[in-house]
């Protein structure tokens, strides 16, 4: 893959690929965690992190090799971008009294007769607990990883 290519969506594989030229030290077994955090990533975010990848001056200055836990430290960078965006959108169906997929209407409803409660605070802290509650179970790489 090209830097020209880079804005459009990288596939996975276009992804390992390139991370393959590079000098490494990823077994076949770390190949499948990085194809799958890969696939948990949205397309657009997914080009900036090959982009941040690719580019690094710090890797370049270890002698270029890409392992694991370097990987694994700019992927937990994008992954929470990601999540911080999945939370204002579930945060925006609540207030739009819209289904929720990770919040708890039950909860909520709990937290709003709690004394001192929070609307925005509140609501947005336990869909952040949900959220990630979710997404770091469906991502045991990230436990691999270190993060």
């Amino acid at each position: 893959m090209t830097k020209e290519c880079a804005t459009l969506p990288i596939t996975p594989q276009d992804f390992i690929a390139d991370l393959l030229i590079q000098k490494n030290t990823l077994t076949p077994r770390m190949l499948q965690k990085v194809r799958e955090m890969l696939e948990r990533l949205e397309p657009m975010l997914r080009n900036d992190f090959y982009d941040a990848l690719m580019s690094d001056p710090l890797n370049k200055m270890r002698n270029g090799t890409i392992t694991l836990a370097y990987f694994c430290g700019y992927f937990d960078i994008f992954y929470k971008k990601q999540l911080s965006h999945i939370i204002e959108q579930e945060y925006i169906a609540y207030k739009q009294n819209k289904p929720l997929r990770y919040g708890n209407k039950k909860t909520i409803m709990w937290l709003k007769s709690q004394p001192c409660f929070d609307e925005s605070l509140d609501v947005k802290s336990h869909i952040r607990e949900q959220v990630y509650k979710k997404a770091y179970a469906l991502l045991g790489a990230i436990n691999e990883c270190g993060g």
